[in-house]
């Protein structure tokens, strides 16, 4: 086991936490897909497991980064006693992100929080991926594709994961609180009214999350399905026909590659984007993401979704 102030990797054997871990068949297996960074579904009653439960879900995607899951206890079961990075005080929490392809645990009971990274392969290679993990008191377990088993302890002596009364169990995001990432910002509790969320310390998400704190406030963007909480499934396709307006499809497709050499071809010229850009101008790099592309232009004079906009006519 290697430690530092925050994250602990843990590895070890299969063990009797593993044999109950498997996923179970469900009638509510159809797949979801969350198509931006800004979409999210909730479930109200969230993973309510003070003492011991599990939790499991396939992910397919090829976005190196997003908030996948989060869940997060009331403001009167606030620790005044956390040491958790500096982050002042914090109710208990349970999320699952993806940073730079990796899976990461995140786990706080009261004392510190805990940071597992549960694979060891990147995630973010387009075929579907198991999760599955399972806690008992300040024990649990990551199993990632049924072999990569990740074992953790969370510090303290709380033996609770207190989520009741806090903000339900959020899938592939978190509200955007308003222009700009201002989920540490006092105007947290405004923009939750806006949203039509409850407005507490709860609504805002701990610095130890990197992919929403220190990325912007990235949320999931890929598939979901076969979503199983203490075994038993969640129709996470009927949930996303109640909740989203359209940025949550009931459904899993994988288009082609965008970021390629194409040529667009008239009666009077040929035009052809370099494969170094694909769809992006003025020397801009292209990223595939799930679906989509993403023009990077801090390199160059240009801005905006293709690097077509001088930054000089902006000044």
């Amino acid at each position: 086991t290697t430690t530092n102030s925050l994250i602990h990797f843990y590895g070890g054997d299969q063990h009797s936490l593993h044999a109950q871990s498997t996923c179970q068949d469900s009638d509510a297996s159809d797949p979801i897909t969350f198509t931006t960074a800004d979409s999210y579904l909730k479930l109200a009653d969230g993973w309510n497991t003070p003492k011991e439960g599990s939790l499991s879900l396939k992910i397919r995607t090829n976005e190196p980064n997003g908030l996948l899951l989060y869940s997060g206890g009331s403001d009167k079961n606030i620790s005044s006693s956390s040491s958790g990075g500096g982050a002042g005080n914090l109710h208990d929490f349970f999320a699952l992100e993806l940073l730079d392809g990796q899976l990461y645990l995140v786990q706080h009971l009261g004392s510190s929080p805990v940071k597992v990274k549960a694979s060891e392969r990147r995630v973010d290679d387009g075929h579907w991926h198991s999760i599955a993990v399972r806690r008992s008191g300040r024990s649990g377990q990551v199993v990632v594709d049924d072999a990569v088993v990740s074992d953790y302890v969370s510090p303290g002596t709380s033996n609770h994961l207190d989520l009741a009364g806090g903000t339900g169990l959020y899938l592939g995001g978190y509200p955007r609180l308003s222009d700009g990432d201002s989920r540490t910002t006092s105007s947290a509790a405004a923009a939750f009214a806006r949203h039509g969320e409850a407005s507490s310390t709860a609504g805002i998400l701990p610095s130890q999350l990197w992919s929403a704190a220190t990325l912007g406030g990235l949320g999931y963007i890929g598939c979901l399905r076969e979503l199983l909480i203490n075994d038993r499934p969640v129709d996470v396709a009927a949930l996303a026909k109640r909740q989203d307006s359209g940025s949550v499809v009931p459904s899993c497709h994988s288009s082609p590659a965008q970021c390629t050499a194409t040529t667009t071809t008239t009666a009077t010229s040929s035009k052809v984007n370099s494969g170094v850009g694909g769809p992006c101008q003025n020397g801009g790099t292209c990223r595939e993401g799930w679906n989509r592309f993403e023009c990077q232009c801090a390199h160059t004079a240009y801005t905006g979704p293709v690097c077509a906009k001088s930054k000089l006519s902006m000044s």
